[in-house]
């Protein structure tokens, strides 16, 4: 357009000069006159001018027809494009009339076209779907945005015929005249509302995860670059922390044992994508309190807050390592009974042959006396043994009845001192009361006083006191104290007290301890065990006190 524009006047001033000297020559040819020259060169001038002003009318005329069509054709172009926007547009005046809406915000006020020019919110209530009361928001919003002199944004909320509403985002950009006067609104809205349900959506959507985190019974725990950013409840339980902050400002390597930290990363170097499958690798956890924990883990990589970290999952194995022992020392049990059922009645009808004829060459032989003795006794040990193991080959129907607990422990320090005045120890009562009664078989909580009394005798080298301590308990029961100044047992064994032959002693066979721990489950109770190497050991029974029922057998 710009080469157009400064060609023109070239080719007009070029084309004046050659008109003018073909005009000269033609009247010069024809005309000798001076006067009628200047006559002729007056009616060259009025030719010239005509033909410029014809040249220069339709010069202009054309660049009108042009600029209106140009004009013409941008306005439909704008118009198109402001109505395929999807967004609400509208345009008033400075009086809040109605200028230009685009087809949205015509569908959006539910009107017919054109119908809105020259009105304001208000008066367009009998020709859209809108109530007066939000006709008049709008208004005040408007008004709102003038006197705010920026561009302003509202969430506006309409209400649809059929139930439900219809959210918008709104945004008001007011214009103004040089001298500061009000001049256009421009109003450009947005449907939000599928938006809006979809943030809701995505927020129950988190804190459903996140409750499911929270309160998930395994410990998870996302890390970055050997920090801990993230763990939940059940982690800091786990780990005996007070809250969250103080494990996350906590190393994982501080964490995880070291030797275990390796085999739980190889899961990162195994998964690759959903259709991987990741086992669970086991380790040893560290608590607060410096305590290790079995575990199993699963480490994977995740996004957390845009940034790729590894979450692992962490699983205490404590009750199910219980669970796996219980189960495999009633197996063992089970074993064991039906062994004893064999061995006891093979064992128990020649040893009664033996014990016989061993007291008849005690009487007839009196040089050989103390050989018969030795042999009685070695008889009567296999007698114990063989009556241990029908115990546990045939465990028989207990009759529960009320008896006074200082009585039955009496009866057994009676049957025991002789073998302690032979070990030169004494035995000591320190009991609270003298009348606790419980409800019990007396003859079973006998042997095993019995029985823990030996222990505690037999631990003793030289002289040694062995104290019985008796006293309430916190939850109505009652608990017996065994203490010896013997060697002790070290910790690492202590938790294998009570399992079939099992035993500290040379000679012993590990059946009495675990008859005495099954007793006193049975009674519904339970032996805690504290000793340390070089000054002794103490066995805690306790035992629920009378309460006018029988316990579950």
């Amino acid at each position: 357009m710009n080469k157009q524009l400064i060609l023109i006047p070239v080719v007009y001033f070029f084309c004046s000069i050659i008109l003018g000297l073909f005009l000269d020559k033609l009247l010069i040819h024809l005309i000798n006159s001076p006067d009628a020259y200047i006559n002729n060169f007056i009616f060259k001038s009025i030719i010239l001018s005509f033909i410029t002003s014809v040249f220069i009318y339709l010069l202009i005329k054309k660049w009108i027809v042009e600029k209106h069509v140009s004009e013409k054709q941008q306005e439909c172009l704008l118009s198109l494009i402001i109505n395929s926007i999807p967004d609400f547009v509208n345009l008033k005046d400075k009086d809040g009339r109605w200028l230009f809406a685009n087809h949205s915000a015509i569908q959006t006020f539910q009107m017919e076209a054109d119908v809105y020019k020259g009105k304001t919110d208000v008066e367009l209530e009998p020709y859209c779907a809108l109530s007066y009361d939000e006709l008049l928001h709008c208004e005040r919003t408007d008004e709102q945005t003038w006197l705010n002199r920026a561009e302003t944004r509202f969430e506006e909320v309409f209400a649809k015929k059929g139930g439900g509403t219809t959210d918008f985002d709104v945004i008001k950009i007011p214009m103004f005249h040089d001298n500061g006067e009000r001049k256009f609104l421009l109003v450009i809205s947005r449907d939000i509302t599928r938006l809006k349900q979809a943030k809701l959506e995505l927020s129950e959507s988190e804190k459903r995860y996140q409750r499911l985190v929270e309160f998930f019974p395994d410990m998870i725990l996302v890390h970055s670059n050997d920090t801990c950013i993230f763990v939940n409840k059940a982690g800091v339980r786990l780990l005996g922390g007070e809250n969250h902050d103080e494990i996350l400002t906590t190393s994982l390597c501080n964490l995880v044992k070291t030797d275990y930290s390796a085999n739980i990363t190889q899961n990162l170097d195994v998964y690759s994508g959903e259709k991987e499958t990741v086992t669970f690798k086991k380790g040893k956890l560290i608590r607060f309190d410096g305590n290790t924990l079995d575990v199993e883990c699963i480490e994977i990589p995740i996004i957390f807050n845009k940034e790729k970290v590894k979450m692992s999952v962490f699983r205490d194995m404590t009750i199910r390592n219980h669970a796996e022992e219980v189960i495999q020392k009633a197996h063992t049990l089970n074993i064991i009974g039906e062994l004893a059922a064999g061995v006891a009645h093979e064992i128990r009808n020649p040893l009664t042959s033996l014990k016989g004829f061993t007291q008849l060459l005690q009487r007839s032989v009196n040089e050989s006396k103390e050989y018969a003795q030795i042999m009685m006794d070695e008889l009567n040990r296999i007698e114990d043994i063989t009556t241990e193991f029908l115990m546990l080959a045939k465990p028989q129907k207990i009759n529960y009845q009320k008896e006074n607990l200082t009585s039955i422990i009496n009866r057994a320090m009676t049957l025991m001192n002789p073998h302690a005045i032979l070990k030169n120890t004494e035995i000591e009562l320190d009991c609270e009361y003298n009348v606790l009664n419980i409800q019990c078989e007396a003859n079973h909580l006998n042997q095993v006083f019995i029985n823990i009394l030996k222990n505690a005798i037999d631990s003793m080298e030289g002289k040694g006191k062995v104290t019985i301590r008796v006293k309430k308990g916190a939850r109505e029961n009652v608990i017996v104290s065994f203490i010896d100044q013997g060697c002790g047992i070290p910790q690492e064994k202590i938790s294998n007290l009570g399992q079939p032959f099992y035993t500290t002693k040379e000679k012993g066979t590990g059946l009495g301890l675990m008859v005495s721990y099954n007793i006193i489950k049975n009674h519904q109770g339970d032996i805690r065990v504290e000793s340390e190497v070089g000054k002794g050991t103490t066995f805690h029974i306790s035992l629920p006190l009378f309460r006018n029922h029988n316990p579950s057998i």
